[in-house]
């Protein structure tokens, strides 16, 4: 049996470890790419459509990872 047909089954401590970095690295893209126009939208200074969108992707793959991390929870059983 190669290495390639093994499946990595997690237990519940890796898979609470593995979300929580999957729900942090989704927090820091949010706030990488859209803090300064969430920060230009609260503060209404030059508020177009390209920042909307750029906010509302951004919060779109949040959420993704936060299902992802969910997901992982799931299959390590917790």
């Amino acid at each position: 049996m190669n290495a390639v047909n093994r499946k990595w089954n997690l237990n519940c401590e890796q898979a609470k470890h593995l979300a929580g970095s999957f729900r942090i690295a989704g927090i820091a893209f949010f706030a990488a790419v859209a803090g300064p126009d969430v920060h230009a939208i609260l503060s209404d200074k030059g508020v177009d459509l390209v920042i909307n969108l750029t906010v509302g992707l951004c919060l779109l793959e949040w959420a993704g990872f936060e299902v992802i991390g969910y997901m992982i929870l799931g299959k390590g059983g917790c």
